[in-house]
């Protein structure tokens, strides 16, 4: 490594933290066999599982029928308000 790219890589550590988004990676760490650099923070939370498809359509149906329940009321509020209207 040229001299400016080692000062450079050193100013870089230094003024750089580890946050949710970066971090450092000792290279004992990386496999050498594969050299995988796959994405792994260590910062960052486990994401939640994803849920099943059947507990998905679930909370569609549910969904749906809270919104029929609405539209009636909509519907008979907006009826009721014709005939106030036309009396």
């Amino acid at each position: 490594m040229i001299p400016a790219a080692k000062y450079l890589q050193k100013l870089l550590e230094q003024s750089k933290a580890d946050s949710e988004n970066s971090w450092t990676l000792d290279r004992a760490a990386v496999d050498k066999g594969t050299a995988d650099l796959s994405v792994k923070n260590p910062n960052r939370k486990d994401e939640a599982a994803l849920r099943e498809p059947q507990e998905i359509l679930a909370e569609m149906r549910r969904m749906d029928e809270e919104t029929a329940e609405i539209l009636d009321r909509i519907s008979s509020l907006l009826e009721n308000g014709q005939e106030q209207c036309n009396v």
